[in-house]
């Protein structure tokens, strides 16, 4: 796996990759609440 500078480069892009895989997790939690919700709802 490659090493990440993150004093060199493309700041956006460092941030980037550091971000997206929290926001892939933030989108899954909520949609995962919000079926639970939906199927808790129906009882």
């Amino acid at each position: 796996m490659k090493e990440n500078n993150l004093t060199e480069g493309n700041l956006l892009k460092t941030l980037l990759f550091f971000a997206v895989p929290f926001l892939i997790a933030n989108i899954l939690q909520s949609l995962y609440g919000a079926v639970d919700l939906f199927v808790v709802g129906q009882y």
